[in-house]
């Protein structure tokens, strides 16, 4: 091997591979032709705006999922771009992760089928899709730093089988390896992951690319398996390598065969590449149709549909002003922004607007004023839309949520309008699941998600009945921001995450234990009604399951239909229910349709930690179909032959017990020492209070940005500017442990040098 062959392992710019050009984003391309930077700031060119992950789970539609797919695709090849970076597939531990709006589901399942779908129709085109953030990435804090301690039962039974499910349906061309450590060891490292879970369990055969500087030791990352570390250009990681082998302290032939895996992947993408253009508006209209069927109907006292005589009062800023999608690496800049309001006015000339609450949420005086005005203003409608939700600062990439709740102004809004009398229907705009205190006492309240930049007209389409409500929730929304089962081991440590609650999570957890979510997963309302007759459950050849859907009411709707496993004299402990397959069916009115579940032995496997493997236990096992765990119809009882497992106690008491938990003794500095030990040399100090002086002072996200640069690892200064490379981090890190001169030199000859 030589150099040219070596540096192909690391990224020769912030978006290239070699030749080949990678982009952000899931929902939307994030392409900077100029400027790059890897957490949105920076200028990108416009694109279309698709709902987010979360939005689009609840669709429980494969081909909603398929066919965005290809207009991403589409969309990449118009722009030259050979790698999606995309979807986000990690399992939804918890609600306060501040990216669960760019992840789809709490169900593995779920999520696996709907990113398969998704890679799928991105691929179609010929365009590859990377699979992220592989694996055990469940919180934002301290990403770059923390060890996921995880059983090995959850881990493959939740947290690694969507990644399985897309890998052997969709085949993506590539996946991300996390900035995070799995049992001890940085995924990027992790050599049972990428090679013994994923190319050998799995049948992977595409390329492992780096989460943005999340690299600790490029040789020991190519050995483990990883292809590429990004961004680049660094010729330091290519130095360290050719060191390596020419010290014999490399494995030549591991890092050949990562060599040799980029030189394929490089030349299938500039063999695909091809000019392509597509249709924006057509794509603008696919948008709006995923925002509407994804949208979730969670409330309906009769207020809606509007009706067409209404006097309507839209209350809210975010009516004029839309949330319609996260921030962080997945920002786009949209081709165009609706809003909800403007649309409802094509349908009633005379609404009325009132702002509702201020855009400082934390502005007292300025929320009661508002307050009063549109309290004021109820009393001359007939129906009250109140949109609301989390403004951008309350959940992004980067930071968690220190609680589920909205900010109160909107909540004293919503509470002060039903209190006054008003029919209020809340409209929210979230990523996340959010505390809805207030739900009893409002008439209808619609889930929007982040809805993508044709959100507004979606939102009209529901509100005024041309659209019948479809969606259903793919995470719980819990009562309180304490029900969540991870609350108490969320964010005890910066080094270290424990998983107690293990397989019982989400919709697992509530169902299991007893606690009443406020939303189950699976909730839903339409404008039309469904029954579902005839259910059975067979044996004959192989496993399946089928029932009936007839449309009682007098207008089309779609029902997403699951179907769910359940094993009640387990010898394990297991959830009561488990999703294993779903469906989504759109029928006319008085219309009924036959739905099968063929089931294969996956569906009623378990994960044997002793054995290592996946089994099947032995005995009955009762198939539910519906479309919440809440509200199931028997299909019938099914026998496996299979094995016995040692009977174990379920102690759910121990679940959400807090794990005591010690942070990683300091040691010299290192590239991975987080920021926040800087602080312990005085040279520390003044390199802190020089990057805080780019934290914007007296801002509500001060005290969040000031947590999200301590948790950063110091090897994370090579993505703040190309000069900056991994020579002028190790410079830093002599000159932090005692070797000024040395250290500072190293540093300054890195960015002296030219960028070639």
């Amino acid at each position: 091997m030589d150099k040219k062959d070596v540096s192909l392992l690391t990224g020769s710019d912030y978006w290239f591979v070699g030749p080949v050009m990678v982009s952000d984003g899931p929902h939307g391309l994030r392409k900077q032709e100029k400027d790059a930077d890897f957490l949105g700031g920076a200028p990108s060119k416009p694109a279309v705006c698709y709902p987010t992950a979360s939005a689009l789970a609840c669709s429980f539609d494969r081909e909603l999922l398929r066919e965005i797919g290809r207009a991403l695709g589409d969309e990449c090849l118009a722009e030259g771009i050979s790698v999606l970076l995309g979807p986000g597939v990690n399992h939804k531990r918890s609600p306060r992760c501040g990216r669960s709006f760019e992840y789809f589901s709490e169900d593995p399942v779920l999520t696996g089928e709907l990113a398969a779908a998704m890679v799928d129709g991105i691929q179609s085109r010929g365009v590859g899709a990377c699979v992220k953030h592989f694996a055990g990435n469940s919180r934002e804090w301290g990403r770059m730093v923390y060890d996921s301690i995880i059983g090995e039962r959850a881990l493959f039974e939740i947290y690694l089988r969507q990644f399985e499910i897309v890998v052997k349906k969709a085949h993506p061309v590539a996946m991300m390896a996390a900035y995070n450590k799995l049992g001890g060891v940085y995924c990027t490292e992790n050599e049972r992951l990428l090679c013994g879970i994923a190319r050998e369990k799995w049948g992977f055969n595409g390329v492992f690319l780096s989460d943005w500087g999340a690299v600790s030791d490029p040789v020991k990352a190519a050995e483990a398996g990883l292809d590429v570390v990004m961004p680049g250009p660094d010729k330091g990681n290519t130095e360290r390598i050719l060191r390596a082998l020419d010290n014999k302290t490399a494995d030549a032939e591991k890092i050949s065969a990562r060599v040799e895996n980029v030189k394929r992947f490089i030349a299938e993408a500039e063999a695909a590449k091809r000019d392509h253009t597509f249709d924006e508006e057509a794509h603008l209209d696919l948008a709006r149709r995923a925002a509407a069927e994804s949208a979730v109907l969670l409330k309906n006292g009769g207020s809606l549909p509007l009706r067409p005589d209404d006097r309507v009062l839209v209350v809210g800023s975010m009516a004029k002003k839309p949330r319609f999608q996260g921030a962080g690496s997945s920002r786009v800049i949209p081709v165009s922004v609706d809003c909800v309001y403007d649309e409802l006015a094509r349908d009633y000339p005379d609404i009325i607007y009132a702002e509702g609450y201020p855009s400082d949420p934390f502005d007292a005086a300025r929320a009661a004023e508002l307050r009063e005005e549109a309290c004021r203003l109820a009393g001359g409608a007939d129906r009250v839309v109140v949109v609301a939700g989390l403004p951008d600062e309350y959940e992004s990439e980067g930071y968690d949520r220190r609680s589920l709740a909205m900010p109160n102004a909107h909540n004293e809004l919503i509470s002060a309008l039903a209190a006054c009398g008003a029919d209020v229907t809340v409209v929210l705009q979230c990523g996340a699941p959010v505390e809805t205190p207030w739900a009893d006492s409002v008439s209808a309240i619609l889930v929007m998600y982040l809805s993508g930049c044709r959100g507004g007209a979606a939102c009209a389409d529901l509100l005024t009945g041309r659209v019948s409500p479809s969606g259903r929730l793919a995470e719980s929304w819990p009562m309180r921001t304490e029900d969540d089962p991870s609350y108490k081991n969320f964010d005890v440590s910066l080094t270290r995450v424990e998983y107690p609650e293990g397989i019982f999570t989400g919709y697992r957890y509530y169902d299991t234990v007893g606690v009443r979510p406020r939303f189950p997963f699976g909730a839903g309302l339409s404008y039309t009604s469904f029954r579902i007759d005839d259910a059975s459950a067979s044996e004959d050849e192989g496993v399946a399951a089928s029932c009936r859907v007839t449309n009682t009411g007098d207008r089309a709707g779609a029902l997403a239909l699951c179907l769910y496993v359940s094993k009640t004299d387990s010898a394990i402990p297991r959830p009561a229910h488990e999703l294993k397959d779903f469906t989504r069916v759109f029928l006319e009115p008085g219309e009924t349709l036959t739905v099968s579940f063929p089931l294969s032995p996956e569906a009623f496997e378990y994960y044997d930690d002793i054995a290592g493997e996946m089994r099947i236990e032995k005995g009955d096992y009762s198939i539910y179909v519906g479309s919440s765990p809440d509200d199931l119809t028997l299909c019938g009882t099914v026998t496996l032959e299979g094995s016995s497992p040692e009977k174990t106690a379920a102690d759910f008491l121990s679940l959400t017990e807090r794990r005591e938990i010690g942070e990683a003794e300091q040691g010299p500095f290192t590239p991975d020492s987080p920021a926040a030990h800087l602080k312990r040399t005085r040279l520390g100090r003044m390199i802190l209070r020089i990057g805080e002086r780019f934290i914007k002072k007296g801002t509500p996200m001060e005290e969040l940005n000031r947590a999200m640069v301590h948790a950063s690892p110091l090897r994370m200064l090579t993505v703040t500017h190309p000069r900056v490379t991994s020579e002028t981090v190790e410079g830093l890190v002599l000159a932090l442990n005692g070797k000024f001169f040395r250290g500072v030199f190293r540093a300054i000859r890195s960015l002296l040098r030219r960028k070639k």
